[in-house]
């Protein structure tokens, strides 16, 4: 009896344990395979997050996998050549006519067209310096790239697992504003959802800085920066880093410095008589869309180009019509607080050069009741944050032997 006793509790241990190594080896299993798989994210979003810029949503670039040639700072390859077209690694042609497309299509709006769900369209025409494409040089700095994707994984928890969930976006002021709803519709159709590898609800959009050849390597070295002393428009909607979403905007302040469409002085090329223009994926986060009606003193019914009472609220010359506005009780007194902090990025679509590049409305006059309506030609998409924006390539533009090429 002893002995059979003693070999049912010899079974049952050896069960016990062959249960306790089973149970050890699945959760070893488990540990595995949990690790694996965010190997597998973390090696997707390094060789993709950020760079991974793809058109309609289904190319994938693969561009990590190429050598960029650098200082150390940040690397560069060379995407496309007018002079040696046919120089573009086959595997890079396709990313190669994306990008080119981005750039010539990405032209002057026109008349905005209203849609019967409350959206409106905006008709672009092609860039006027699309014929002056030189070269297209992608950039990659890893610093930047890193810092980009922290914050659009932080903005895809937020936006998937807030508090409140859903997009995790602040109310506009006058949010149910028709005016409102259409520049709003305007900035989400340019927004791309589905181009980053392990995003759903975050975006990104692509964005144009023309500048000097200084400044574009310091930004593709460090990221944006607010300038101590803004200029060149820098301060027409409120301290922030100022980009827009067309290409052909960019090209004029590639081309000459400066303020508020009032040429200053022509920029200086490089050896090869080339200006650039910065291209970088943008993540919005919480945006505030600017109008007439809100944003500008009496609804923005003076119209000028260089007339101070025709300044936005946020134009760094408007403390007067601002201090105004709020006495007469027309402007809340936190307006410029609740603009400036409550949101991430602010967006304005503005006209020509006939008024000084201050913003439009999309659904009416712009001006007094009998001023007619303005073409929606360019737009300001100013961002908070240096990590809201990532550099992915440069567009050099040159004007053809003994050619003016286009101006302001």
């Amino acid at each position: 009896a002893d002995a059979a006793t003693a070999r049912t509790e010899a079974d049952a241990s050896a069960r016990e344990a062959a249960r306790a190594r089973s149970s050890l080896e699945a959760t070893k299993r488990a540990a595995a395979e949990a690790a694996a798989e965010e190997e597998k994210k973390a090696e997707q979003l390094r060789m993709h997050a950020a760079v991974a810029f793809t058109p309609l949503g289904q190319l994938v670039t693969g561009r990590a996998k190429f050598a960029f040639e650098g200082n150390g700072a940040y690397g560069t390859l060379e995407l496309y050549n007018a002079a040696q077209p046919d120089a573009t690694p086959p595997a890079l042609r396709q990313l190669a006519q994306h990008y080119r497309d981005l750039f010539c299509n990405s032209g002057r709006g026109d008349l905005a067209v209203p849609q019967g769900d409350g959206t409106v369209v905006v008709p672009q025409a092609r860039n006027k310096y699309a014929g002056e494409l030189s070269r297209i040089v992608l950039v990659k700095n890893e610093l930047l790239e890193n810092a980009f994707t922290t914050g659009l994984l932080l903005n895809e928890r937020a936006r998937t697992v807030g508090a409140a969930g859903g997009m995790h976006n602040p109310p506009n002021p006058d949010e149910f504003e028709l005016e409102k709803e259409a520049v709003r519709s305007v900035l989400k159709s340019k927004m791309k959802y589905g181009e980053l590898l392990g995003f759903e609800k975050a975006s990104v959009i692509p964005t144009f800085h023309g500048c000097s050849h200084e400044a574009a390597a310091a930004i593709c070295g460090s990221g944006m920066k607010n300038g101590v002393n803004a200029v060149q428009n820098g301060m027409f909607f409120g301290a922030g880093l100022y980009t827009t979403t067309t290409a052909e905007y960019g090209c004029l302040y590639a081309r000459t410095v400066a303020d508020g469409g009032v040429v200053q002085s022509p920029r200086p090329a490089n050896s090869k008589g080339e200006h650039v223009v910065l291209m970088q994926l943008g993540n919005i986060r919480r945006a505030y869309v600017g109008t007439r009606g809100r944003d500008y003193p009496q609804h923005g019914a003076i119209i000028s180009a260089q007339d101070p009472a025709s300044f936005s609220f946020l134009h760094s010359d408007s403390t007067g019509q601002v201090a105004r506005a709020i006495a007469n009780g027309t402007l809340d007194p936190n307006y410029l607080v609740n603009v400036q902090t409550g949101y991430d990025s602010r967006y304005f679509i503005v006209g020509g050069d006939a008024i000084g590049f201050q913003a439009v409305n999309l659904l009416g006059h712009t001006g007094k009741r009998n001023d007619p309506k303005l073409p929606a030609a360019y737009d300001e998409l100013i961002f908070k944050e240096s990590n809201q924006l990532c550099p992915q390539a440069l567009f050099y533009i040159k004007r053809p032997p003994g050619g003016t090429g286009p101006s302001w």
